[in-house]
């Protein structure tokens, strides 16, 4: 069917085969008198063709009554929501948007409150989307009332917008992704919102504070989003989730507070990568390398020391590679990362060597395929 309407959007329900000459008439005066036929040997029977014709073409004729074509044009046939829908879409899809709204319409007059529907409507026909949508979202729904706060964003009513998202907001005050939104329509709003929770005693734990850090974050609100993993620490200084996240924003006050927890934790890994991440975001570029290096040599089995080392000097950590046994193989990230630096730094040959050695090591792996193939196609090998 759908293949059908994609064909013609306007096929009719009410087409009718043509009657054939063969249908009795009430002029026809032969019509009602049987035929009587001499008997005839074998040979002389009539061929099956006639009695073929005879016994489907008058079934095919009479199962269909033709068009009153005094009564004007016929109608579409009726169609349920889901399949005008489905039809909308595919004519959405080829750009034939005319048919598209035609079944979009039909669509919503058998479900007027189809939210996939109306969203579609809404990409092709603002105008005639938007007081549909908004009926839809006068009872207060969540999902429609967002799809119409990104509407009037969309069309530049942003004070609209921002109502709608304060008010739902006001009912779900924890949800990040509506804060996202917020931030991003309404800065000073999302600040604001998120500076209440937190004065309130809603946010009890590192976790929502982390997660309002995050959707200000998001919308790169630095500064207030700083504040609240400042926050989250105050409540677990030992977090290492959003210690990074200090040290990504603010990469000399997250070097200070690693240097503290090192001193509570010595020699502890994963500080020490926060250390080096952090001295590399301060562009102290040497300093992180030397970090990398001693955090390699202390543990040779710490690969992302390595890894770390190989994106601040990979001529440096190309010689340790090369030292290391066949008992601490590196995997192919590893390789990869490292071909990335060298690619980067013009370095091309050995670039291509790890390349060939991440894809021997992983052939499923695309990208170290597709890098390769850029910088030697010759020597990738199926």
């Amino acid at each position: 069917l759908l293949a059908a309407f994609l064909v013609s959007p306007t096929l009719s329900a009410t087409r009718t085969a043509t009657p054939t000459s063969h249908v009795p008439r009430a002029h026809d005066p032969q019509a009602h008198e049987p035929t009587t036929h001499e008997p005839t040997t074998h040979e002389s029977r009539p061929t099956p063709t006639a009695t073929i014709t005879n016994t489907t073409t008058p079934a095919i004729t009479n199962t269909t009554t033709p068009p009153d074509t005094a009564a004007g044009p016929t109608s579409p046939p009726p169609l349920d929501g889901p399949l005008a829908l489905d039809l909308a879409r595919a004519y959405s899809d080829h750009g034939r948007e005319a048919e598209a709204r035609s079944f979009l319409e039909r669509a919503l007059e058998a479900d007027p409150e189809d939210l996939e529907a109306l969203e579609l409507l809404l990409a092709l026909d603002p105008g005639r989307a938007l007081p549909l949508l908004e009926r839809r979202a006068a009872s207060g729904d969540r999902t429609p009332l967002e799809i119409l706060a990104g509407a009037y964003a969309e069309g530049g009513r942003t004070a609209d917008a921002v109502r709608i998202l304060v008010r739902l907001l006001s009912e779900q005050p924890m949800d990040p992704g509506l804060l996202a939104r917020l931030a991003a329509l309404d800065p000073a709003a999302a600040v604001a919102h998120a500076e209440s929770l937190a004065r309130s005693g809603l946010v009890e734990d590192d976790e929502g504070l982390g997660d309002l850090g995050d959707a200000l974050a998001a919308s790169d609100l630095r500064d207030a989003a700083l504040a609240f993993y400042r926050r989250a620490l105050g409540r677990d200084p030992s977090d290492r989730e959003w210690l990074a996240r200090v040290v990504d924003l603010s990469p000399a006050e997250g070097l200070r507070l690693v240097e503290d927890r090192l001193q509570e934790e010595p020699g502890d890994q994963a500080l020490e990568d926060l250390a080096i991440r952090a001295l590399a975001g301060a562009g102290r570029t040497a300093e992180a390398a030397e970090r990398a290096e001693r955090a390699w040599n202390a543990d040779p089995s710490n690969l992302d020391a390595l890894r770390r080392l190989a994106g601040l000097d990979p001529a440096r950590a190309l010689v340790h590679l090369q030292a290391l046994g066949p008992e601490a193989s590196p995997d192919d990230e590893l390789l990869g990362d490292m071909a990335d630096a060298f690619a980067a730094a013009g370095r091309t040959r050995e670039a291509v060597d790890l390349y060939e050695r991440a894809h021997a090591l992983d052939p499923g792996d695309s990208e170290w395929r597709e890098k390769l193939s850029r910088l030697a196609p010759d020597r990738l090998r199926d």
